[in-house]
């Protein structure tokens, strides 16, 4: 009987251990880019050396003091260039099974109805990671076929580009994620246009969020106007943490 035992808890912890190896990030995600062991987690500019690039630094937040974003004239600018590219950051995530729900903050000012942010997942079987593209505002195949449509904080469809006026919004997606697999989660910009560059706000993420589609979101927050450390939520189990700054320009 004891050995049966033995075999049995050497058998779980085998399994376990299995399991633990297969999940490379811990559950609720999150990432404000404030830390740098996460930081150095993410693949940046990988593929093309391209004009446009992305960094991790402090040109922009929503709140915090870093956020990641792209810029032609290096890491202290929020402005993008003139010339066409396709820049690429990406993470590898391996989770269990099951379907998760991907959160981020972004912000941008692209008006060319091509360019902006895009956000890509797939499977690392599929084929190999995505890269950046210069001289091209066309996409890698694997990259574009994979973009996911978003929806915004109030529910609606925001389609698969992100585009709009330079100020926050909170965007996300669920997707459907089998066990033992690698995916790239990719945010992309695509420069389609030979933009006025003193005034051109690029792209910039913040606060990415993975949780189990099953836990929701808060909803009804309300801040005691009695009490200033008093925040009241509508919802349980959620792992998407309050953010109650308005962005850092």
């Amino acid at each position: 009987m004891k050995k049966i035992s033995r075999q049995l808890l050497s058998l779980f912890l085998m399994l376990y251990a299995t399991a633990a190896a297969a999940q490379n990030i811990t559950l609720p995600y999150f990432n404000g880019f404030e830390d740098n062991a996460e930081n150095s987690e993410w693949i940046l500019n990988p593929g093309d050396d391209c004009t446009d690039k992305w960094y991790i630094s402090g040109a922009t937040s929503y709140d915090g003091e870093h956020s990641m974003y792209i810029s032609y004239w290096g890491e202290d600018s929020l402005k993008f260039g003139k010339e066409k590219n396709v820049a690429v950051a990406y993470r590898e995530v391996s989770l269990p099974q099951g379907a998760y729900e991907i959160t981020f903050q972004w912000r941008n000012y692209a008006s060319d109805s091509k360019s902006g942010l895009y956000v890509s997942v797939y499977s690392a079987s599929a084929g190999a990671a995505p890269g950046s593209v210069t001289g091209s505002s066309d996409m890698e195949p694997l990259s574009l076929v994979s973009c996911q449509s978003l929806l915004q904080q109030d529910g609606t469809t925001r389609g698969t580009r992100l585009a709009g006026d330079g100020n926050w919004y909170t965007s996300s997606f669920t997707y459907s994620f089998n066990a033992g697999e690698t995916y790239y989660l990719a945010f992309i910009w695509v420069n389609n246009e030979p933009a006025d560059m003193t005034t051109r706000i690029s792209t910039a993420i913040d606060n990415i969020q993975i949780s189990n589609s099953s836990a929701k979101a808060p909803t009804g927050i309300t801040v005691d106007d009695m009490c200033d450390t008093a925040v009241n939520m509508e919802g349980a189990g959620s792992a998407v943490r309050p953010r109650m700054a308005q962005g850092r320009h």
